[in-house]
């Protein structure tokens, strides 16, 4: 299977999991031609990093933000509140822990701590050379967009500072001698 299939099945695998076994919903994927670019949206977008590198993002509208954070919650929430942010955070994190769960085998990844953002007509890109997996899903209450950026690294990443006993200082110093 082709790397891109991979991710994608993965990614698909994992975003199903999280609704089913958080929410109880059922997502159902399907073909939409591109993000949507609806006036309020709330994005939770987290990195990840080692053999494969790059970065998720989940677009949502204010209401399926709302909806989604309600029901993890067993609230209610009429507008975008620092909860629903914080919900959605914990979303996207679910769901990339799930893609690194299915992948560690193959390709071993490290994730960063989620973000957030909320504003009006938001586009999510990245920087050139990066493959794109992007994909609709849709239950009875919602839709919600999935983009996920990834490159395959030529190299196996370095041990990380706390197993060569170097501090996070020295291994920046270093990675910058490195790429001079």
């Amino acid at each position: 299977m082709e790397i891109k299939e991979t991710v994608s099945q993965a990614l698909t695998d994992s975003i199903k999991e999280c609704f089913m076994g958080v929410l109880s919903l059922t997502l159902e994927e399907f073909d939409k031609a591109d993000l949507n670019n609806e006036d309020h949206q709330v994005v939770a977008s987290i990195g990840f990093a080692g053999q494969l590198e790059g970065n998720l993002s989940i677009i949502f509208s204010d209401q399926s933000a709302c909806h989604v954070v309600g029901k993890m919650l067993y609230s209610e929430f009429s507008e975008v509140s620092p909860d629903v942010l914080d919900g959605v955070g914990e979303v996207v994190n679910m769901t990339v822990g799930g893609v690194k769960t299915r992948l560690i085998s193959q390709f071993p990844i490290e994730i960063s701590i989620p973000t957030t953002i909320k504003g009006k007509q938001i586009d999510v890109f990245s920087k050139k050379g990066l493959t794109r997996v992007y994909k609709s899903y849709r239950c009875a209450e919602f839709e919600l967009d999935v983009v996920l950026y990834f490159k395959l690294q030529s190299e196996k990443p370095e041990v990380h500072a706390a197993k060569t006993g170097l501090s996070a200082a020295e291994k920046l110093a270093a990675f910058v001698d490195k790429n001079k």
